[in-house]
């Protein structure tokens, strides 16, 4: 397996899948008006996670030249990996039984959406928790990681719905004035678990240092910057502030935030894999 932008696609995937459930399961409950919207956030999570494991498996080009070391991960309860497909398996077992039930045109039971709820905020830890089991690197082996992808997993899930209502009903999430606020909540509980995960790792070891100082003022800083903290939590915790305050929500500012949330929710996967590992490649 190479740790490269594909496991980085993976892991954003799998984050915003279960970020793309939570949210149609809130909707549900909160907002059963805005059932096609909801019914768009599942098939976003399914689609979501089918295309991530496609990632993963392509990059595991091992696994796919000898297709029948996949069933191995089966057989290991001990192994990060192994609770990890158990979770995907449990999860997509929900998810689908949901979509199904949708296209019945039948009631969906309520424990349902909880339990679903319940595996993707696993599902998004254990994107952090595989890292760390990867390999020994302080970038990835640090107790504030898995909270950072479940936090960066649920932003990205939102902003996805969020998209593709307001492409549907635009009047119906300017209606949903806590999707709002959550626009502006998630991305500052990111920053703050963001700023807590890099002082603990360059404080830790010089081979930490190293990897937070690649990301700061290296290799990946630009992207850094730009990507994470301008687009990707600046810019949609502004647009947010400034939606409540003018008491305005237009499309394109949603668009524009979303997206720019999206865009943050890759890059900081990427930088996170490759400042990790970047600094043993040498």
């Amino acid at each position: 397996m190479v740790w490269g932008p594909l496991i980085a696609g993976y892991l954003f995937l799998a984050g915003a899948s279960a970020g793309a459930f939570v949210t149609s399961a809130y909707l549900d409950y909160k907002h059963p008006s805005m059932e096609k919207i909801s019914f768009i956030g599942r098939i976003i999570a399914f689609v979501a996670l089918c295309v991530g494991l496609i990632m993963l498996m392509v990059d595991a080009s091992a696994g796919l030249a000898n297709p029948g070391r996949f069933f191995l991960l089966f057989s290991n309860p001990a192994s990060v990996m192994t609770i990890g497909v158990y979770i995907i398996c449990l999860f997509m077992v929900v998810l689908i039984a949901q979509l199904v039930m949708d296209f019945m045109k039948k009631a969906k039971p309520a424990a349902l959406g909880i339990i679903g709820s319940i595996l993707s905020l696993c599902l998004a830890a254990y994107t952090g928790f595989l890292l760390g089991a990867a390999a020994p690197y302080p970038l990835w082996s640090n107790a504030a990681l898995p909270i950072l992808f479940i936090v960066s997993g649920g932003s990205a899930g939102l902003a996805a719905v969020l998209i593709a209502g307001l492409a549907i009903d635009s009047k119906a999430i300017a209606g949903a004035k806590e999707l709002t606020r959550a626009g502006i909540v998630l991305p500052a509980v990111e920053a703050f678990v963001l700023f807590c995960m890099l002082f603990i790792v360059g404080a830790g070891s010089p081979e930490g240092a190293s990897s937070v100082a690649m990301m700061l003022q290296g290799e990946y800083a630009l992207l850094f910057w730009i990507g994470i903290v301008v687009l990707g939590l600046l810019m949609p915790f502004a647009i947010e502030v400034y939606s409540i305050k003018a008491k305005a929500h237009g499309a394109a500012l949603g668009y524009l935030a979303n997206g720019g949330v999206l865009v943050g929710g890759f890059c900081l996967r990427y930088i996170v894999i490759m400042a990790a590992v970047m600094i043993f490649t040498f």
